[in-house]
């Protein structure tokens, strides 16, 4: 972190990091068909992209930030689809079925926070998340969190990241849901490709660099 609390410099020693291993990638892709390269990606990047990223990723980022690792994100998945020439839209790329770091870090943080409210574990994020959270009156099956930060420094804290990543799942949430369940509802929420009806050109336009 910075004196800000920013995670701008994890987020650049992970691109540096991670684009160290274009060249790799870029050989190996000629050597492997488009599938076989898929899992590469799967296992080699997103494996130390998104590690942990429920900490670190999510709204509260700086948007140059998040430009940056969607910038490296979609280079990656123009090598598997050997677009040398960077010709092929970004919304024809989603379809390969690989979430940009935004979509991702909103999934996989919200997923981590239900389960902490349905599991009551750890106990300290969960009663940190509890002075956030409420229900809509006419929703009760709704979780919603408020921003309680009166600086901007404040929305670091976890609960506060929260609001704007369930005010984009609007609807009704259980706790009583099993894990796999919470994942399929999250990701038709959020607007996976292959989820739901809604297409790539779909996504929101601030996501877009």
């Amino acid at each position: 972190m910075d004196n800000a609390l920013s995670w701008s410099p994890h987020i650049a020693a992970t691109i540096n990091k991670l684009a160290r291993l274009t060249g790799a990638l870029k050989f190996l892709r000629r050597r492997l068909q488009k599938d076989q390269f898929l899992k590469v990606l799967t296992s080699q990047y997103y494996g130390s992209c998104y590690y942990a990223c429920q900490a670190w990723l999510g709204p509260h980022n700086k948007k140059m930030d998040l430009r940056k690792l969607n910038s490296l994100h979609y280079k990656l998945l123009r090598i598997a689809t050997l677009d040398w020439r960077n010709k092929m839209p970004r919304s024809d790329l989603d379809l390969l079925g690989r979430a940009r770091p935004s979509i991702w870090g909103k999934y996989s943080t919200a997923s981590f926070k239900i389960k902490v409210l349905r599991d009551k574990v750890p106990s300290r994020i969960h009663s940190h998340l509890l002075q956030t959270l409420y229900y809509e009156r006419r929703a009760p099956n709704t979780i919603k969190f408020y921003d309680s930060s009166k600086k901007k420094i404040g929305r670091q804290a976890i609960g506060n990241r929260l609001k704007e990543i369930f005010d984009d799942i609007s609807g009704p949430i259980t706790l009583n849901e099993t894990d796999h369940a919470i994942r399929l509802l999250l990701k038709r929420r959020l607007n996976f490709i292959g989820y739901d009806n809604t297409s790539a050109r779909s996504h929101k336009p601030e996501d877009q660099p």
